[in-house]
């Protein structure tokens, strides 16, 4: 099959699936059949990953794996969580303040939670616009938090130093 063929053909199917994605009829029946797939195939993927654990086990226990992740993990849980939330503000284009003031506040609120259920949280939150600072952020009960969601209007009973 020439280039210029396979070209035509990929066009044609990609109208014929555009028309096709707008019909419910089309998009039902194609479920049904994607769901048939998975299940007729589950057995052979469990089969495979298995067989492939077992050839190469010495490579995976000795190049990191779940497990090593959880040793990592449990060795260093501050390090890796101050990681997701920079990563998660830099996600959501947020502004990130000064990185070790912010670690000062997460400190402090991980003292506080083995009295109470507290956590940190954007006075503006990030998906609005907030930054990634300490002016930005305050300890709260985890209660109240969950009741603000993104609503930056709305004012906690107790704000934790």
């Amino acid at each position: 099959m020439t280039e210029t063929r396979r070209s035509k053909m990929r066009v044609y199917r990609s109208r014929y699936y555009q028309k096709k994605r707008s019909d419910p009829a089309f998009l039902a029946k194609r479920k049904e059949y994607m769901v048939a797939w998975r299940v007729g195939k589950q057995g052979h993927i469990q089969e495979y990953s298995k067989r492939y654990y077992w050839q190469n086990r010495e490579r995976i226990l000795r190049n990191g794996s779940l497990r090593s992740f959880s040793v990592y993990y449990k060795k260093n849980k501050a390090r890796y969580l101050a990681h997701c939330r920079r990563r998660q503000a830099k996600i959501l284009k947020a502004r990130i303040g000064c990185q070790k003031a912010v670690a000062v506040v997460y400190e402090r609120a991980s003292e506080l939670r083995k009295f109470f259920d507290v956590v940190v949280d954007h006075i503006v939150p990030l998906i609005n616009g907030g930054s990634h600072s300490v002016e930005n952020l305050q300890i709260i009960y985890a209660w109240e938090n969950r009741r603000k969601g993104r609503n930056s209007n709305y004012k906690p009973r107790i704000i934790f130093t």
